[in-house]
């Protein structure tokens, strides 16, 4: 069993940097929908993946925990998709997904070395991100790094993210991600992490490496809160504030030592950033009135609400909404003509209604609160700040979904889905 933790462990380690750094072969296009998820690919994380896999197959076996073979559900759902063959494609890919989380959980469960050295790695990964995003908003669009998964991004192509400011044109940073609030969420995780890592070492060690952890910590949490400003994602701005927020009320009302630390840090970063970058931020903030974009995910989610009604029990399978749409004319009568404007809705929840029907979101919600609830067993433990900290990276996650369909049907997406779930039920000590 040994032997499946090391392969285990390395294949997460790999799986965590593959997130940030798409790496695919196309391999079909699914539909004639012009868009990322109407298209099969093969991706290098999918090596790790399966590895993650069969670890998660073989410590289901060998502790008995069968129950997690409903991990399989999204196969045998699949099997009332609209469209078949879509169906079982998305239908083998999530199940091998839900599998990996158990496989993740099990291979950080009782190992907190492994635990932070997830933590540091997305923490490094998040930091060179942001210097991307730097990079990208300085250049006004691409950089270069095509063969990383950059997109082609400039202010004059259509469908691009991007604002206005005192009549300047100007594009929100993607880094390796297909879209700016891809990247925020990742970034977000990635801060999380690195607070993680970093009350780690106060915890563990106490007054030592202070000055490591105040210049380190303290400038990569700098480094990555610019990242997160420049993608300009305000879901991701609101979600991490949140957190940060939560995070610091636990630190004083426990009295943590680490609390002060943490404070300053915050603080000195937004004032310098602020200082910097406060005329975009409130630009963009107060634009939300007239963004067109507000007006479109508006209109996704009606047209979530009409798949709802068509196949409420069963739903039209995963990967279908879009194509269920276009055939039955929603996106025509919503007057989404242009092929960057078909879409799948823009909120997780309703798009997994849509996708699995009431029957498919009920397996979601148990499936949620079994992977949370477990590690509310670490309250009133020397260990409780790490329930907080992965408390505050699943909230995170899940609030994003609120505002997003990406965790769905962006690989990317649902990779940090899966690692993060992963992490959350790791933490919790073996009954």
């Amino acid at each position: 069993m040994e032997r499946m933790y090391k392969i285990g462990a390395f294949s997460l380690y790999v799986l965590v940097v593959c997130i940030p750094f798409v790496l695919k072969k196309f391999l079909a296009s699914l539909y004639g929908i012009d868009q990322e998820y109407m298209k099969a690919f093969v991706y290098a994380s999918d090596f790790a993946l399966l590895l993650l896999f069969t670890c998660g197959i073989y410590f289901i076996i060998m502790r008995r925990e069968y129950v997690w073979f409903f991990g399989f559900s999204p196969l045998v759902i699949s099997l009332f998709a609209d469209n078949f063959s879509i169906g079982l494609y998305y239908g083998i890919r999530f199940s091998v997904l839900c599998i990996a989380i158990y496989g993740i959980s099990e291979i950080l469960r009782d190992n907190r070395k492994r635990m932070v050295r997830v933590c540091v790695l997305l923490g490094v990964l998040a930091v060179t991100e942001s210097f991307l995003a730097l990079l990208q908003w300085t250049s006004e669009g691409s950089i270069g790094l095509r063969i990383l998964g950059e997109p082609i991004v400039d202010p004059f192509i259509q469908g691009v993210a991007k604002f206005v400011v005192d009549g300047d044109v100007l594009v929100r940073s993607y880094g390796t991600f297909l879209h700016p609030n891809i990247l925020g969420c990742f970034l977000g995780i990635g801060f999380l992490s690195t607070v993680y890592v970093f009350i780690w070492v106060r915890e563990y060690y106490g007054e030592r490496y202070f000055y490591y952890r105040i210049i380190i910590g303290g400038a990569c949490m700098f480094v990555i809160l610019s990242g997160v400003i420049l993608t300009f994602s305000r879901t991701s701005w609101i979600m991490l504030d949140s957190m940060l927020i939560l995070i610091s009320l636990y630190g004083f009302f426990t009295r943590r030592k680490w609390r002060r630390e943490l404070f300053v840090i915050y603080g000195v970063s937004y004032i310098i950033l602020y200082s910097i970058l406060g005329h975009f931020v409130l630009s963009r903030i107060t634009s939300i009135s007239h963004d067109p974009g507000v007006g479109l995910r508006g209109k996704y989610m009606e047209v979530g609400w009409e798949i709802i009604k068509d196949r409420p029990i069963v739903g039209v399978g995963i990967g279908n909404s879009m194509i269920h749409a276009e055939e039955h004319g929603v996106y025509n009568a919503l007057l989404l003509f242009e092929e960057w404007q078909k879409q799948p809705t823009h909120n997780l929840y309703v798009l997994i209604l849509a996708e699995l029907g009431i029957a498919g979101f009920i397996l979601f919600v148990y499936f949620v609160s079994k992977n949370a609830y477990g590690f509310l067993s670490l309250k009133g433990t020397s260990r409780e700040w790490e329930m907080v900290l992965m408390g505050t990276l699943l909230i995170f996650i899940l609030g994003v979904g609120m505002f997003d369909h990406f965790l769905w049907t962006i690989e990317q997406g649902r990779l940090m889905f899966v690692l993060v779930f992963g992490m959350v039920r790791g933490i919790r000590p073996r009954s």
